[in-house]
Protein backbone atom coordinates (compact mmCIF):
# COMPACT_ATOMS: atom_id res chain seq x y z
CA UNK A 1 0.00 0.00 0.00
CA UNK A 2 1.34 2.94 -1.23
CA UNK A 3 1.71 6.53 0.74
CA UNK A 4 -0.97 8.18 -1.06
CA UNK A 5 -3.87 5.63 -0.02
CA UNK A 6 -2.69 5.78 3.71
CA UNK A 7 -3.24 9.40 3.48
CA UNK A 8 -6.85 8.80 2.11
CA UNK A 9 -7.21 6.30 4.69
CA UNK A 10 -6.28 8.19 7.27
CA UNK A 11 -7.95 11.21 6.09
CA UNK A 12 -11.62 9.22 5.90
CA UNK A 13 -10.70 7.37 9.20
CA UNK A 14 -10.45 11.29 10.74
CA UNK A 15 -13.39 12.71 8.80
CA UNK A 16 -15.45 9.40 10.56
CA UNK A 17 -13.91 10.47 13.93
CA UNK A 18 -14.75 14.44 14.03
CA UNK A 19 -18.49 13.17 12.60
CA UNK A 20 -18.87 10.61 15.41
CA UNK A 21 -17.77 13.41 17.65
CA UNK A 22 -19.75 16.01 16.79
CA UNK A 23 -23.55 14.39 16.72
CA UNK A 24 -21.91 13.42 20.17
CA UNK A 25 -21.32 16.81 21.42
CA UNK A 26 -24.14 17.29 19.71
CA UNK A 27 -26.14 14.96 21.54
CA UNK A 28 -24.46 16.06 25.36
CA UNK A 29 -25.45 19.89 24.62
CA UNK A 30 -29.20 18.94 23.63
CA UNK A 31 -29.35 16.53 26.80
CA UNK A 32 -27.95 19.68 29.10
CA UNK A 33 -30.49 21.83 27.59
CA UNK A 34 -33.47 19.77 28.58
CA UNK A 35 -32.19 19.21 31.76
CA UNK A 36 -31.70 23.18 32.52
CA UNK A 37 -34.82 23.97 30.77
CA UNK A 38 -37.41 21.48 32.63
CA UNK A 39 -35.32 19.98 35.60
CA UNK A 40 -35.18 16.89 34.81
CA UNK A 41 -32.76 14.14 33.87
CA UNK A 42 -32.45 12.88 30.27
CA UNK A 43 -31.50 8.85 31.29
CA UNK A 44 -31.01 6.46 28.52
CA UNK A 45 -34.05 4.24 28.99
CA UNK A 46 -32.20 1.41 27.27
CA UNK A 47 -29.46 1.66 29.94
CA UNK A 48 -31.20 2.85 32.88
CA UNK A 49 -32.01 0.68 35.95
CA UNK A 50 -35.88 0.45 35.88
CA UNK A 51 -36.66 3.02 38.76
CA UNK A 52 -40.06 3.37 41.11
CA UNK A 53 -43.04 3.95 38.79
CA UNK A 54 -45.13 6.62 39.34
CA UNK A 55 -47.57 6.12 35.84
CA UNK A 56 -48.18 2.82 33.65
CA UNK A 57 -49.89 2.23 30.94
CA UNK A 58 -51.76 -1.38 30.75
CA UNK A 59 -52.08 -3.18 27.35
CA UNK A 60 -55.08 -5.21 27.70
CA UNK A 61 -53.83 -7.03 24.45
CA UNK A 62 -50.78 -7.66 25.62
CA UNK A 63 -51.29 -10.32 28.86
CA UNK A 64 -48.38 -11.60 28.92
CA UNK A 65 -46.19 -8.35 29.57
CA UNK A 66 -44.41 -8.14 32.51
CA UNK A 67 -42.68 -5.22 33.93
CA UNK A 68 -40.38 -4.77 37.54
CA UNK A 69 -42.11 -2.41 39.18
CA UNK A 70 -39.88 -0.31 42.01
CA UNK A 71 -36.65 -1.33 41.50
CA UNK A 72 -34.88 1.84 43.90
CA UNK A 73 -34.45 0.95 46.44
CA UNK A 74 -34.21 3.84 49.24
CA UNK A 75 -30.13 4.99 50.37
CA UNK A 76 -30.37 7.78 53.61
CA UNK A 77 -27.93 6.80 56.08
CA UNK A 78 -28.78 8.18 59.54
CA UNK A 79 -26.39 10.90 60.84
CA UNK A 80 -24.95 9.90 63.90
CA UNK A 81 -23.95 13.34 64.79
CA UNK A 82 -25.57 13.82 68.62
CA UNK A 83 -27.15 16.55 69.67
CA UNK A 84 -27.87 17.21 73.58
CA UNK A 85 -31.88 18.53 72.85
CA UNK A 86 -34.19 16.89 75.78
CA UNK A 87 -31.34 15.63 78.07
CA UNK A 88 -29.10 14.07 74.70
CA UNK A 89 -30.45 10.96 72.45
CA UNK A 90 -32.21 13.45 69.54
CA UNK A 91 -29.93 12.66 66.12
CA UNK A 92 -30.01 15.86 64.23
CA UNK A 93 -30.25 15.89 60.19
CA UNK A 94 -26.40 16.53 58.79
CA UNK A 95 -27.60 18.86 56.52
CA UNK A 96 -30.82 21.08 57.95
CA UNK A 97 -30.62 23.36 54.48
CA UNK A 98 -31.52 20.13 52.48
CA UNK A 99 -33.68 19.23 54.74
CA UNK A 100 -35.91 22.19 54.89
CA UNK A 101 -35.78 22.42 51.04
CA UNK A 102 -36.89 18.60 50.66
CA UNK A 103 -39.71 20.04 53.38
CA UNK A 104 -40.62 22.97 51.80
CA UNK A 105 -41.33 20.71 48.23
CA UNK A 106 -43.74 18.69 49.44
CA UNK A 107 -47.20 19.91 50.09
CA UNK A 108 -48.43 19.58 53.90
CA UNK A 109 -52.25 18.16 53.29
CA UNK A 110 -54.73 17.33 50.96
CA UNK A 111 -57.38 19.70 50.40
CA UNK A 112 -59.92 18.82 47.66
CA UNK A 113 -57.37 17.23 45.13
CA UNK A 114 -53.91 16.00 45.24
CA UNK A 115 -51.28 18.35 43.87
CA UNK A 116 -50.22 15.71 41.33
CA UNK A 117 -54.63 15.88 40.62
CA UNK A 118 -54.43 19.57 40.80
CA UNK A 119 -51.41 19.59 38.14
CA UNK A 120 -53.51 17.42 35.68
CA UNK A 121 -56.67 19.76 35.87
CA UNK A 122 -53.90 22.35 34.96
CA UNK A 123 -52.91 20.84 32.51
CA UNK A 124 -54.55 20.90 28.42
CA UNK A 125 -54.12 16.56 27.95
CA UNK A 126 -55.06 15.32 24.73
CA UNK A 127 -58.23 13.00 25.13
CA UNK A 128 -57.08 9.45 23.79
CA UNK A 129 -53.97 9.71 26.13
CA UNK A 130 -53.69 7.79 29.55
CA UNK A 131 -53.40 11.28 31.67
CA UNK A 132 -57.17 11.59 30.17
CA UNK A 133 -58.42 8.69 32.36
CA UNK A 134 -56.97 10.36 35.31
CA UNK A 135 -57.87 13.98 34.57
CA UNK A 136 -61.54 12.60 33.93
CA UNK A 137 -61.51 11.14 37.47
CA UNK A 138 -59.86 13.97 39.19
CA UNK A 139 -62.47 16.08 38.19
CA UNK A 140 -64.88 14.54 40.45
CA UNK A 141 -65.32 15.77 44.12
CA UNK A 142 -63.19 13.21 46.28
CA UNK A 143 -64.96 14.05 49.73
CA UNK A 144 -62.37 12.45 51.94
CA UNK A 145 -59.69 14.01 51.02
CA UNK A 146 -59.08 15.60 54.65
CA UNK A 147 -58.50 11.90 55.54
CA UNK A 148 -55.55 12.07 53.01
CA UNK A 149 -51.79 13.42 53.70
CA UNK A 150 -49.78 13.98 51.01
CA UNK A 151 -46.99 13.95 52.81
CA UNK A 152 -47.00 11.18 54.79
CA UNK A 153 -49.31 8.60 53.38
CA UNK A 154 -49.43 6.44 50.03
CA UNK A 155 -51.50 7.21 47.57
CA UNK A 156 -52.07 4.71 44.32
CA UNK A 157 -54.98 5.69 41.80
CA UNK A 158 -56.74 3.15 39.41
CA UNK A 159 -58.68 4.19 36.69
CA UNK A 160 -60.98 1.39 34.10
CA UNK A 161 -61.61 2.68 30.68
CA UNK A 162 -64.90 0.48 30.84
CA UNK A 163 -67.08 0.65 34.01
CA UNK A 164 -66.09 -2.60 36.02
CA UNK A 165 -68.49 -4.89 38.14
CA UNK A 166 -66.32 -6.02 41.43
CA UNK A 167 -67.35 -7.88 44.58
CA UNK A 168 -63.44 -8.20 46.01
CA UNK A 169 -60.35 -6.19 45.40
CA UNK A 170 -56.60 -7.27 45.48
CA UNK A 171 -55.92 -8.02 49.09
CA UNK A 172 -52.64 -6.18 50.16
CA UNK A 173 -52.98 -6.33 54.33
CA UNK A 174 -50.51 -10.03 54.00
CA UNK A 175 -47.32 -7.07 52.47
CA UNK A 176 -47.52 -5.25 55.29
CA UNK A 177 -49.55 -4.10 58.74
CA UNK A 178 -49.35 -0.69 57.75
CA UNK A 179 -53.06 0.86 58.50
CA UNK A 180 -54.73 1.43 54.94
CA UNK A 181 -58.03 2.77 52.99
CA UNK A 182 -59.39 1.66 49.62
CA UNK A 183 -62.22 4.13 48.55
CA UNK A 184 -64.04 3.49 45.17
CA UNK A 185 -65.41 5.90 42.30
CA UNK A 186 -69.36 4.09 41.75
CA UNK A 187 -70.77 4.49 38.22
CA UNK A 188 -72.63 7.20 39.47
CA UNK A 189 -69.25 8.97 39.92
CA UNK A 190 -69.69 8.91 43.80
CA UNK A 191 -66.87 8.17 45.74
CA UNK A 192 -67.64 6.03 48.66
CA UNK A 193 -65.67 3.69 51.16
CA UNK A 194 -64.85 0.48 49.45
CA UNK A 195 -66.83 -2.59 51.95
CA UNK A 196 -65.21 -6.30 51.18
CA UNK A 197 -67.82 -8.23 49.70
CA UNK A 198 -70.14 -5.69 49.07
CA UNK A 199 -70.57 -5.87 45.32
CA UNK A 200 -69.67 -2.21 43.43
CA UNK A 201 -69.73 -0.79 39.79
CA UNK A 202 -66.83 1.09 39.06
CA UNK A 203 -65.02 3.74 37.41
CA UNK A 204 -62.17 3.93 39.66
CA UNK A 205 -60.18 3.19 42.78
CA UNK A 206 -57.96 5.06 45.23
CA UNK A 207 -55.78 3.44 47.44
CA UNK A 208 -54.02 5.53 50.80
CA UNK A 209 -51.46 3.14 52.72
CA UNK A 210 -49.84 5.08 55.96
CA UNK A 211 -46.28 5.78 54.83
CA UNK A 212 -45.40 5.77 58.57
CA UNK A 213 -46.96 4.75 61.93
CA UNK A 214 -46.49 3.00 65.19
CA UNK A 215 -44.54 0.38 63.04
CA UNK A 216 -42.21 2.53 61.48
CA UNK A 217 -41.58 3.58 58.02
CA UNK A 218 -42.75 1.02 55.09
CA UNK A 219 -39.99 -0.33 53.38
CA UNK A 220 -39.55 -0.59 49.61
CA UNK A 221 -40.10 -4.41 49.63
CA UNK A 222 -43.73 -3.72 51.14
CA UNK A 223 -44.46 -0.81 48.64
CA UNK A 224 -43.26 -3.17 46.13
CA UNK A 225 -45.84 -6.24 46.80
CA UNK A 226 -48.88 -3.65 47.14
CA UNK A 227 -48.06 -1.86 44.05
CA UNK A 228 -47.78 -5.15 42.19
CA UNK A 229 -51.31 -6.39 43.33
CA UNK A 230 -52.81 -3.72 41.60
CA UNK A 231 -50.98 -3.56 39.34
CA UNK A 232 -51.74 -6.88 37.87
CA UNK A 233 -55.79 -5.84 38.99
CA UNK A 234 -55.11 -3.04 36.64
CA UNK A 235 -53.65 -5.58 33.85
CA UNK A 236 -56.51 -7.97 33.83
CA UNK A 237 -58.95 -5.01 33.58
CA UNK A 238 -58.57 -3.12 30.84
CA UNK A 239 -56.80 -0.03 32.97
CA UNK A 240 -54.04 2.31 34.19
CA UNK A 241 -52.15 2.87 37.35
CA UNK A 242 -50.17 5.76 38.78
CA UNK A 243 -48.75 6.26 42.28
CA UNK A 244 -47.97 9.33 44.64
CA UNK A 245 -43.92 10.01 44.42
CA UNK A 246 -43.83 8.02 47.66
CA UNK A 247 -39.18 7.68 47.28
CA UNK A 248 -39.24 11.33 47.65
CA UNK A 249 -42.15 11.33 51.08
CA UNK A 250 -39.90 8.55 52.31
CA UNK A 251 -36.77 10.21 51.96
CA UNK A 252 -38.29 13.51 53.96
CA UNK A 253 -40.04 11.37 56.63
CA UNK A 254 -36.86 9.75 57.43
CA UNK A 255 -35.04 13.24 57.93
CA UNK A 256 -37.81 14.17 59.96
CA UNK A 257 -37.66 10.93 62.27
CA UNK A 258 -33.85 11.57 62.87
CA UNK A 259 -34.95 14.29 65.16
CA UNK A 260 -37.53 12.17 67.54
CA UNK A 261 -35.35 9.53 69.50
CA UNK A 262 -36.18 11.09 72.86
CA UNK A 263 -39.04 13.44 71.88
CA UNK A 264 -41.81 11.51 73.81
CA UNK A 265 -42.81 13.63 77.08
CA UNK A 266 -45.52 12.06 79.63
CA UNK A 267 -45.47 13.45 82.79
CA UNK A 268 -48.04 11.84 85.44
CA UNK A 269 -49.13 14.31 88.26
CA UNK A 270 -51.02 12.96 90.98
CA UNK A 271 -54.31 14.19 93.21
CA UNK A 272 -54.44 13.30 96.57
CA UNK A 273 -57.96 13.85 98.46
CA UNK A 274 -58.35 14.77 101.89
CA UNK A 275 -61.20 12.72 101.84
CA UNK A 276 -61.86 9.43 99.46
CA UNK A 277 -65.06 9.99 97.25
CA UNK A 278 -66.97 7.29 95.14
CA UNK A 279 -65.94 7.07 91.57
CA UNK A 280 -69.51 8.62 90.53
CA UNK A 281 -69.22 11.09 92.33
CA UNK A 282 -65.85 11.79 90.68
CA UNK A 283 -67.09 11.01 87.53
CA UNK A 284 -69.89 13.81 87.66
CA UNK A 285 -67.41 16.17 88.60
CA UNK A 286 -65.20 15.33 85.86
CA UNK A 287 -68.46 15.75 83.63
CA UNK A 288 -69.64 18.50 84.26
CA UNK A 289 -65.70 20.09 83.69
CA UNK A 290 -66.12 19.26 80.38
CA UNK A 291 -64.50 15.58 80.16
CA UNK A 292 -65.19 12.99 77.83
CA UNK A 293 -65.74 9.47 79.34
CA UNK A 294 -64.69 5.78 77.71
CA UNK A 295 -65.05 3.05 79.92
CA UNK A 296 -64.43 4.90 83.19
CA UNK A 297 -61.24 6.70 81.71
CA UNK A 298 -61.61 10.88 81.35
CA UNK A 299 -60.54 12.70 78.77
CA UNK A 300 -60.36 16.57 78.37
CA UNK A 301 -60.69 17.03 74.51
CA UNK A 302 -59.26 19.78 72.25
CA UNK A 303 -62.73 20.82 70.35
CA UNK A 304 -61.00 21.47 67.67
CA UNK A 305 -59.43 18.14 66.69
CA UNK A 306 -60.64 15.83 69.74
CA UNK A 307 -57.49 15.05 70.71
CA UNK A 308 -56.74 14.37 74.30
CA UNK A 309 -55.10 17.73 76.25
CA UNK A 310 -55.01 14.68 79.57
CA UNK A 311 -56.70 12.02 81.17
CA UNK A 312 -57.49 11.85 84.58
CA UNK A 313 -57.88 7.81 85.90
CA UNK A 314 -57.41 5.62 88.74
CA UNK A 315 -54.10 6.43 90.75
CA UNK A 316 -53.08 2.45 90.04
CA UNK A 317 -54.10 3.79 85.93
CA UNK A 318 -56.97 1.82 85.88
CA UNK A 319 -60.52 3.12 85.18
CA UNK A 320 -62.30 4.76 87.91
CA UNK A 321 -65.20 2.42 89.00
CA UNK A 322 -68.61 4.02 89.79
CA UNK A 323 -69.02 1.99 93.00
CA UNK A 324 -65.15 2.51 94.31
CA UNK A 325 -63.73 4.76 96.74
CA UNK A 326 -61.16 6.92 95.58
CA UNK A 327 -58.28 9.29 98.22
CA UNK A 328 -56.07 9.74 94.74
CA UNK A 329 -56.29 10.19 91.16
CA UNK A 330 -53.91 10.08 88.52
CA UNK A 331 -53.45 13.22 86.04
CA UNK A 332 -51.81 11.46 82.30
CA UNK A 333 -50.23 14.09 79.98
CA UNK A 334 -48.30 13.40 76.74
CA UNK A 335 -46.53 16.94 76.15
CA UNK A 336 -45.11 15.31 72.87
CA UNK A 337 -48.90 15.54 71.33
CA UNK A 338 -49.78 18.67 71.84
CA UNK A 339 -48.74 21.70 70.01
CA UNK A 340 -48.75 24.01 72.90
CA UNK A 341 -47.68 22.13 75.73
CA UNK A 342 -47.00 24.72 77.89
CA UNK A 343 -51.17 25.72 77.22
CA UNK A 344 -51.61 21.89 78.61
CA UNK A 345 -49.51 22.49 81.51
CA UNK A 346 -52.47 25.83 82.35
CA UNK A 347 -54.95 24.12 81.79
CA UNK A 348 -53.97 21.08 84.36
CA UNK A 349 -53.68 23.42 86.95
CA UNK A 350 -56.49 25.01 86.35
CA UNK A 351 -58.57 21.99 86.24
CA UNK A 352 -56.50 21.24 89.85
CA UNK A 353 -57.30 24.41 91.54
CA UNK A 354 -61.56 23.75 90.84
CA UNK A 355 -61.05 20.20 91.85
CA UNK A 356 -59.52 21.21 95.29
CA UNK A 357 -62.38 23.81 95.68
CA UNK A 358 -64.48 20.95 95.26
CA UNK A 359 -62.87 18.11 96.97
CA UNK A 360 -60.56 19.66 99.11
CA UNK A 361 -56.89 17.92 97.19
CA UNK A 362 -53.86 18.33 97.09
CA UNK A 363 -51.64 17.82 93.75
CA UNK A 364 -48.70 15.93 94.02
CA UNK A 365 -45.39 15.06 91.67
CA UNK A 366 -44.96 11.42 90.35
CA UNK A 367 -42.96 11.03 93.42
CA UNK A 368 -45.83 11.64 95.44
CA UNK A 369 -44.12 15.09 96.94
CA UNK A 370 -46.36 17.48 97.03
CA UNK A 371 -46.08 20.47 94.63
CA UNK A 372 -45.36 24.32 96.03
CA UNK A 373 -44.52 27.42 94.12
CA UNK A 374 -40.88 25.85 93.62
CA UNK A 375 -41.95 22.94 91.98
CA UNK A 376 -44.37 24.45 90.15
CA UNK A 377 -41.54 26.74 88.92
CA UNK A 378 -39.42 24.34 88.36
CA UNK A 379 -42.01 21.84 86.04
CA UNK A 380 -43.12 25.13 84.38
CA UNK A 381 -39.65 26.12 82.77
CA UNK A 382 -38.77 22.70 82.16
CA UNK A 383 -41.32 22.21 79.63
CA UNK A 384 -41.21 25.68 78.29
CA UNK A 385 -37.05 24.56 77.76
CA UNK A 386 -38.99 21.57 76.44
CA UNK A 387 -40.93 23.06 73.62
CA UNK A 388 -38.47 26.07 72.94
CA UNK A 389 -35.92 23.40 72.17
CA UNK A 390 -38.09 21.19 69.75
CA UNK A 391 -38.48 24.79 67.81
CA UNK A 392 -34.66 25.19 67.37
CA UNK A 393 -34.80 21.57 65.87
CA UNK A 394 -38.01 22.29 63.76
CA UNK A 395 -39.63 19.33 65.66
CA UNK A 396 -43.63 19.87 65.01
CA UNK A 397 -44.83 19.24 68.63
CA UNK A 398 -48.00 18.04 68.00
CA UNK A 399 -47.98 17.68 64.34
CA UNK A 400 -49.05 14.35 62.02
CA UNK A 401 -46.05 12.80 62.37
CA UNK A 402 -45.30 12.33 65.94
CA UNK A 403 -49.31 11.64 66.30
CA UNK A 404 -48.50 8.72 63.87
CA UNK A 405 -45.76 7.30 65.45
CA UNK A 406 -46.58 7.79 69.29
CA UNK A 407 -50.50 7.61 69.87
Amino acid sequence: MNPIQLAIIAFVVVVILITIGYYKYDELRFKKRVENNFNQATDDALITKNKAAVLDSIDANLPQQQTKLMQRDINSKADDSFDPLLDGGVKDSSNKEEASLNSKHISNLLETVTSDEQNFNNQIIPEDSVEAFFAKVYKITFPFANEINAKYDLVIDLVFEDELKIKLLPEISQYSNHSYQIYVLDKNDIWQVYQKSKKYIIKACKVVMLLVDQNGIMNQAQIENVYTEFYNFVLSNNGHIRSSNYIEDLVNIQHEMQALNNIALEIDLFINLEKPQSGSTLAQFLKNYGFAEEDGKFSLLNPQDKTTFFSVIADNGQAIAAKEMYDMLMIKAKYHLQSKPLDVFNQIFDFEEQFRRQFSSVILTAKKNIIKQQEYDQLEKYIKNYTDNAMKKNIQLGGVLIKRLFE
